[in-house]
């Protein structure tokens, strides 16, 4: 009896889902989510489009076939309040389907899949309840049939101060950006195995990967389409695999460039990992770099370099930072220690060169664990990432503002040298962790610092996974102590310094003067975060700070009576300045304000410039290209020390002023400061893992732009708008 009624029950069920598809029913279902339950104005998050496929049943990739004529991904018309804007989906990656009767291969997905795209608010948008609408069109099929299929969507948009989205709704975005394909980091090589005249002609992509089933899913290539050939055919030599497929073209010429997917797959077609690739036409490998899935705009890749030689990049770089100027109060500590230590013992001081380079490699690691948590959790990272953070910015500006306070002598942290003889264990003790500490804040300091060749190799270490992301961090941390701990190794090269002395008390609050004009830097970086009167809470705040450090110095450290009143007052000094100015009137741990569209900083000041820089966005540097105009863009940040020295030197000159005025040139600047996942996504296009990115787009439309060096120079600039032109 329970056999026959579930049988019936069975039955039932099948009827009614033949019946509904019948009536024309979906049986795939929308919904839309957003990865922030409140969005502020001026701020660019997320949307997600999640679609729910039945059991039996498949919807397309963006790219629905090979050939292009098979089936239509889900596409959306949306109705936009006003101030809203929606930019393209990224799309996860689709399982591989070959159909043996039509001889093409598709694309498509199963079970519940979530398309992502970035949902930008504008600044004079009224807080309050808004409704986004959309009608989705999309193919739903099984195996014996596809459908036609629309229905709409409807989501709550609440307009005010940011607040996070539920438990639930932040996994679902979480797991839809690990579903993404990564940048491909390593060489895509296109040939072609036939003449020009052959068509249809054989093509092979070649690269490099993890043993496996490896193919390559097209993109919508212009001009060219891939179908109706039968299957990829695979092939393997030390590691390099090759996926032979044919393509047919449909307009004059063959394409230098093929843009998809290169995805490793299981025995049933499912990915097990894929890359965002650009396959290149030449005799030697290019590097691959992410593309614009939508624009179909390739980008210029430079010729390919081997892993070794990113490595060797990457120490070079971190041997560079040392004399970068985010690191130069650090190192003038150092030569402090470095004078002190000249007259100690041999194997004390090689004790404390290795306790400086275990603070920079233990910081690296930690920076290199942070990356790929947020690599693994966002999908996004970037060098710098911690000074967009307003928190990390108010700490580490109060630790600086001390350090300059204890150089100046307002108060003092180490012994003095007439009880270093009575307590030697006791400074033996803490000199190591202070040479420790010496290497963490290198580190961080470092930081906002892009040297010559750590461009180029964090940009390749940020596609890699996360051991060779550990790699790349220790080598660049090997590089930045490398000089003190060799120095530290053979005191006797110590010699060659001056003899310790009274010079070094007026030298020590010499180097207070640097160290105060870091915090001053980090002050004007951290004040962006909290509105018009950031300035002043946390002004107040750090003068409340240098009081009590006064309080402490004089009445605490050097005064011989009243040691209690002393720090009762130093304790309401700081309780005050703390509780009123940082949490009540500044509210630190909030920020008062995030990135506006597009990086932009809201109601900041903009300085008096020669160029007439205008915000970046996508649609302005086309609309300007449209116009017949060449380009120029410069991705910056406030706290980009090399992005200042670009465009005081190389930008910012009255020789290239006139020069864009004479070829009528736009001039576009993508502000970085805060996070913006638009312009991440666009640094990452160009293989770039953090600013600066400077490019120039010529008048020809049909020609990619031009990446120039991280270091510019002026006549650089100038050569390249001179090509723009041509």
């Amino acid at each position: 009896m329970l056999i026959s009624r579930a049988v019936w029950f069975l039955l039932l069920g099948l009827v009614a889902t033949s019946a509904r598809a019948q009536l024309g029913l979906p049986q795939v279902k929308f919904d839309v989510l957003l990865d922030q339950a409140v969005l502020a104005p001026g701020t660019t998050n997320m949307l997600a489009l999640r679609m729910k496929i039945p059991e039996g049943w498949y919807a397309y990739w963006q790219q629905p076939s090979d050939s292009g004529s098979i089936g239509q991904a889900p596409k959306v018309k949306w109705e936009l309040p006003s101030g809203v804007s929606i930019g393209p989906f990224e799309w996860p990656t689709p399982d591989r389907k070959f159909d043996p009767v039509l001889n093409d291969t598709s694309y498509v997905y199963h079970g519940e899949q979530v398309l992502l795209a970035p949902i930008s608010v504008a600044e004079n948008t009224v807080a309050g309840s808004l409704e986004l609408k959309g009608d989705v069109h999309w193919q739903e099929c099984t195996a014996t049939r596809c459908v036609p299929a629309s229905m709409e969507v409807r989501v709550r948009l609440a307009v005010g101060p940011a607040a996070p989205a539920e438990a639930t709704t932040t996994e679902v975005f979480r797991t839809a950006r690990q579903r993404l394909p990564l940048p491909a980091g390593f060489s895509v090589n296109l040939r072609w195995l036939e003449a020009e005249t052959a068509d249809p002609r054989g093509f092979t992509i070649e690269f490099n990967g993890r043993p496996g089933i490896w193919d390559f899913f097209p993109f919508n290539n212009p001009g060219v389409v891939f179908g109706d050939f039968g299957p990829s055919k695979l092939s393997e030599s030390g590691g390099r695999f090759r996926v032979e497929k044919k393509a047919q073209k449909s307009t004059p010429h063959w394409p230098a460039t093929l843009r998809g997917l290169v995805a490793r797959l299981d025995e049933k077609g499912k990915p097990l990992e894929a890359f965002v690739a650009v396959a290149v036409v030449g005799a030697m490998p290019e590097m691959a770099r992410p593309s614009d899935r939508e624009s179909g705009n390739g980008v210029p890749l430079p010729p390919v370099v081997s892993f070794w030689a990113m490595l060797g990049f990457a120490f070079i770089g971190g041997l560079i930072l040392n004399i970068m100027p985010c690191v130069l109060p650090v190192i003038a500590l150092k030569i402090l220690g470095f004078v002190r230590q000249s007259q100690e013992e041999p194997g004390r001081v090689r004790t404390l060169g290795i306790a400086y380079g275990i603070g920079v490699l233990t910081s690296f690691l930690l920076l290199a664990a942070l990356v790929i948590a947020v690599k693994a959790a966002t999908g996004r990272a970037s060098w710098g990432m911690q000074f967009q953070d307003a928190r990390f910015l108010v700490v580490i500006t109060t630790l600086v503002t001390l350090v300059a306070l204890n150089l100046f002598g307002i108060f003092e942290v180490h012994l003095g040298s007439g009880t270093l003889t009575a307590a030697s264990g006791l400074a033996r003790r803490e000199g190591l962790p202070g040479a420790f500490a010496n290497g963490v804040l290198a580190t961080i300091l470092a930081t906002p610092c892009t040297a010559p060749f750590l461009g180029a190799a964090l940009g390749y270490a940020f596609a890699q996974p996360a051991g060779l992301i550990c790699l790349f961090f220790l080598t660049i941390g090997i590089g930045l102590a490398s000089p003190y701990v060799l120095l530290c190794w053979h005191p006797a090269w110590l010699k060659v310094l001056p003899k310790p002395g009274a010079w070094m008390e007026k030298f020590k609050i010499a180097m207070g003067f640097p160290m105060l004009a870091t915090a001053v830097w980090l002050f004007t970086l951290a004040v962006n975060h909290f509105g018009e009167d950031g300035m002043l809470w946390l002004g107040l705040f750090l003068i409340m700070l240098a009081l009590g450090a006064w309080i402490f110095g004089e009445f605490v450290q050097r005064g011989g009576q009243r040691r209690g009143l002393a720090w009762a007052t130093l304790a309401v000094t700081l309780v005050a300045g703390y509780g009123f100015f940082l949490e009540h009137e500044l509210d630190w741990r909030m920020p008062a304000t995030d990135a506006g569209k597009n990086g932009a900083l809201g109601g900041a000041r903009r300085p008096r410039q020669k160029l007439p820089w205008e915000p970046w966005s996508e649609s302005a540097v086309a609309a300007a290209r449209a116009a017949g105009r060449p380009v120029l863009v410069d991705f910056t940040a406030k706290w980009c020390a090399t992005c200042k020295a670009n465009k005081a030197l190389a930008l910012e000159v009255d020789a290239v002023a006139a020069k864009v005025k004479m070829i009528g040139a736009a001039t576009f600047t993508g502000d970085f400061t805060l996070e913006d996942p638009v312009i991440l996504k666009e640094l990452q296009k160009f293989g770039r893992a953090g600013v600066p990115l400077v490019l120039v787009y010529s008048k020809d439309l049909t020609r990619p732009p031009e990446v120039l060096g991280e270091f510019l120079t002026k006549g650089a600039v100038l050569e390249a708008l001179s090509r723009a032109i041509r």
